[in-house]
């Protein structure tokens, strides 16, 4: 049996967990990005029937998809850093897909070997590693920055070659 792991895109693009057979989870965090109130009312809904899982990951897992992000330059935020950590873990139990629309989360999970499934869109097609770099004097930076502090211009992201 496959786990899925529900991202709020995928939850927002029409996913339906009421009449799902197979194990659905994600995590506190990401149910509370949901912001349409019907679609709010059948997540909590499918919460309190226990059709969805909530859980929280443990922070070794965290720390591992934060710094597998780090390394690919992707940009993620807690909530997606968190859902992959949650399919980590789950991953060790079997097979394990997060349902997401979000690049940024297709990429970082191919890199530790989670599937996904994207609801609205195609799909990442390839694994990509980023470069952040100042337009205007070229210097390389990290991906938490945002603005040059050599020259002050905003900093751009390529994919590495």
């Amino acid at each position: 049996m496959t786990t899925y792991i529900l991202d709020a895109s995928a939850i927002q693009s029409g996913f339906e967990a009421l009449g799902f057979s197979e194990d659905l989870f994600s995590t506190p965090s990401v149910i509370e990005e949901v912001r349409n109130k019907f679609l709010a009312y059948n997540l909590s809904l499918a919460v309190s029937l226990d059709k969805i899982k909530l859980e929280i990951p443990a922070e070794n897992y965290i720390n591992h998809v934060s710094e597998t992000a780090r390394k690919s330059g992707d940009r993620l935020s807690d909530n997606d850093i968190g859902l992959i950590a949650l399919a980590l873990k789950r991953k060790s139990a079997g097979r394990v897909r997060i349902v997401t629309d979000d690049y940024g989360i297709q990429n970082v999970s191919s890199l530790l070997g989670i599937d996904f499934l994207p609801m609205g869109t195609e799909g990442i097609k390839e694994i990509i590693e980023w470069v952040y770099y100042c337009p205007a004097c070229f210097k390389k930076h990290s991906p938490s920055i945002d603005i040059c502090d050599v020259c002050g211009t905003k900093i751009k992201r390529k994919k590495r070659a």
